[in-house]
């Protein structure tokens, strides 16, 4: 078990937060998603293991050993169908920016087990060459005088 003071929870806890606002970013279409969701999920589990008792009771050592496979379970199971056999596809721009070249809104569908969703619309900021920041565009309908369409 990982014995962290509380000065130390609360770092893990900040880097947490830290790594849940770079959510957005995109490196050659590679979502950080697929990084930052499995690390914070990990120092989750390392900050909760923190607040149980270090005795040695029998009940304590079944107890974390329950809580062990319920966790490692659902880890599992979330890893296998969201990450094997669902996804985002990335259709590209649909609209570009009529200001700024490097803002585009593109076309991503979730895909899973062969079925497939409506297009859903995203705005996509270049940051460096095949480095984005996507967030979801928000607008049901988009200004024409604002964006022109791509062919």
């Amino acid at each position: 078990m990982i014995g962290l003071t509380r000065k130390g929870i609360l770092y893990l806890i900040t880097v947490d937060i830290l790594l849940y606002l770079l959510l957005p970013l995109e490196v050659y279409s590679f979502q950080s998603r697929y990084i930052i969701y499995p690390l914070i999920w990990i120092s989750l589990s390392v900050i909760v293991l923190n607040f149980f008792p270090r005795g040695k009771s029998i009940e304590e050592i079944i107890l974390l050993i329950i809580g062990a496979v319920i966790y490692l379970t659902i880890t599992c199971l979330f890893a296998f169908v969201f990450f094997l056999f669902c996804g985002w596809l990335n259709y590209g721009a649909v609209y570009k920016n009529k200001k700024h070249d490097s803002l585009k809104i593109i076309c991503k569908t979730y895909d899973c087990y062969g079925t497939a969703d409506d297009c859903r619309l995203y705005k996509q900021q270049e940051l460096f060459s095949h480095v984005f920041w996507v967030t979801k565009f928000n607008d049901d309908k988009v200004d024409t005088t604002v964006w022109e369409r791509l062919p």
